[in-house]
């Protein structure tokens, strides 16, 4: 039941093992494996798709689908460039992507970057500076200076916000006039208040900027 054939005039070549088709060969070149394809050896392992073609940038990948993809499949590789992409679709097209990656290593997400559980964090670890840690702990939002062990920033479920240092607030002007640095209102905005800068005098103005009292208060 271990045999080869060549079915009809089809052109076409079929290894056969146990009388089931194992492997087809057709006039297109193309091989179809009725089973899984393991390579294996001892030592280092690799698979490699590459274009041959020296003048157009062809478009190198592997497709995958299942029932749930119906006509569409996910694609990774090379979509006709360096950068290596995910993308899914009926097509491996530049619409469809939804990652790259940058030769680089830059990467570019078509939607939204989820992080999902307790103490999943962004961590960035630069060489020059200090690492730094971004997301979501028992302080609320936070902003973690890993170097240092210090919050720089921290809001909590009220929004409250905490800082570790000073706040600088600067505004761009035009001469002779004036520019409000920060501004401060009620749900809107019928009572408001600014601190501003004005540049025909060169005074710094705090108070309000609605018709109604400012005052300065202590222990309430």
């Amino acid at each position: 039941n271990t045999y080869i054939e060549f079915p009809g005039t089809n052109d076409k070549i079929v290894f056969a093992t146990n009388g089931s088709d194992v492997l087809t060969l057709d006039a297109a070149n193309t091989a179809t494996f009725a089973g899984d394809v393991a390579i294996q050896k001892t030592g280092d392992v690799y698979l490699t798709l590459e274009s041959t073609d020296a003048t157009t940038t062809e478009e190198v990948a592997v497709k995958y689908s299942n029932q749930s993809t119906g006509s569409n499949y996910w694609w990774s590789g090379l979509n006709q460039s360096a950068n290596y992409s995910l993308a899914y679709g009926t097509s491996y097209s530049g619409a469809n992507v939804k990652m790259e990656i940058s030769t680089a290593g830059n990467a570019t997400f078509a939607g939204n970057v989820t992080l999902n559980g307790d103490g999943k964090l962004l961590k960035f670890t630069p060489t020059s500076y200090d690492d730094v840690e971004l997301g979501i702990d028992s302080n609320g939002f936070v902003i973690y200076n890993t170097t240092d062990a210090r919050y720089d920033l921290k809001i909590n479920g009220d929004g409250n916000a905490t800082f570790a240092g000073d706040v600088t607030a600067t505004a761009n002007y035009s001469a002779g006039n004036s520019k409000i640095i920060y501004k401060a209102q009620r749900s809107g905005g019928a009572v408001a208040g600014d601190w501003s800068y004005d540049d025909a005098t060169t005074d710094m103005s705090l108070g309000t900027s609605t018709a109604h009292s400012f005052s300065l208060k202590t222990g309430n």
